[in-house]
């Protein structure tokens, strides 16, 4: 089966997928989150209403999260990851209090605690940068096939989810792909 942007989709958090049969699905999974890291860091809920995340460091650990999605991510990492080799004594109990304070935010079945850690579960469809590929693999597999119009489509629509540089916001943390450019 294959994607086609639909109307809006590729804008954001907005929008849809159009099957080739001219359905709309939805980017979002009812109850969800979306989650935006192709540009300024952004969460949502399923209807596109931003999530308040809180202050930097508490959303510097939704982020590092999120980059580890579905994996464990060591309790020990986020506080190498928020602050380096000048942690404070509470970073333990800090880490724990932004924790409980974004599930507060996103919903107790998002971010599970695990031995050591914390893994945030999100399906693919709620990530931009997944979105992103699976746009581009479609892409790809419409321009192999000939379909030079289906392929521009698939790729504008790829192209259009990106809102900046990724996660400018961290832009000089340990977790920002521009910290070590």
């Amino acid at each position: 089966m294959s994607l086609e942007s639909g109307k809006g989709a590729g804008r954001g958090f907005g929008g849809g997928l159009v099957l080739g049969s001219g359905d709309r699905l939805s980017l979002g999974v009812v109850g969800r989150m979306r989650f935006g890291i192709l540009g300024p860091f952004e969460v949502a809920d399923d209807w596109g209403h931003p999530i308040a995340l809180g202050g930097p460091k508490q959303r510097a650990v939704l982020a590092i999260l999120l980059l580890d999605a579905n994996r464990v991510v060591s309790r020990d990492r986020l506080i190498e990851d928020l602050w380096g080799a000048d942690a404070p004594a509470t970073a333990v109990k800090t880490v724990q209090v932004y924790v409980s304070n974004l599930r507060k935010a996103i919903g107790d079945g998002v971010l599970i605690t695990r031995a050591g850690g914390y893994v945030l579960s999100s399906a693919p469809e709620e990530v931009d940068v997944t979105r992103f590929e699976a746009l581009v693999a479609d892409g790809r597999g419409r321009l192999v096939a000939g379909d030079a119009g289906g392929a521009a489509r698939s790729l504008r629509a790829a192209l259009g989810l990106w809102r900046g540089t990724p996660l400018v916001d961290f832009a000089y943390d340990a977790i920002s792909p521009c910290a070590n450019a």
